[in-house]
């Protein structure tokens, strides 16, 4: 699992998200992502993984108190005035995915990856995704409950 801190793009007094990203094979052999949001200042998260950080470009100020979808929705506005419902689904789920999945590509500052932690999540919503996007043919939505590291085998 990677954490990152992200927010930036969604305007003003929306607060800074962590999301938090992995990836499962599912029976049938495609790839579904997992995206699920915690706030930095969440007390399961451990400082030392610097979540905490003072905002960058890309991360605002304080904790968002709005559900991740929300952000979603004001950080990536329609292409079109008329896009699909559907359509629109895939697009915003696309959006959580890259977001958070780029720190997984490229650490930052405000990243930490966690191969063997323990994590729990609620999940709101599966999006199934018409095109794959970076391998994942569906994409699940949620909150992250509770995330704990393990120390590596040795």
């Amino acid at each position: 699992m990677t954490l990152a801190r992200t927010g930036g793009g969604a305007g003003p007094d929306w607060g800074a998200y962590v999301l938090a990203y992995t990836s499962t094979l599912q029976p049938d052999g495609s790839r579904a992502a997992l995206v699920v949001a915690t706030v930095p200042d969440d007390p399961m998260l451990d400082p030392a993984w610097g979540l905490r950080l003072a905002p960058t470009h890309w991360s605002d100020p304080g904790s968002a108190r709005r559900p991740v979808w929300e952000y979603a929705t004001a950080a990536a506005p329609p292409k079109g005035a008329t896009e699909p419902a559907g359509r629109w689904e895939q697009h915003l789920a696309v959006y959580l995915l890259t977001a958070a999945l780029a720190p997984r590509l490229i650490p930052t500052r405000t990243s930490v990856d966690l191969p063997t932690a323990a994590w729990e999540a609620a999940l709101d919503r599966t999006v199934h995704l018409d095109v794959p996007h970076a391998g994942h043919t569906r994409i699940q939505i949620g909150r992250l409950t509770a995330c704990t590291p393990k120390e590596n085998p040795t």
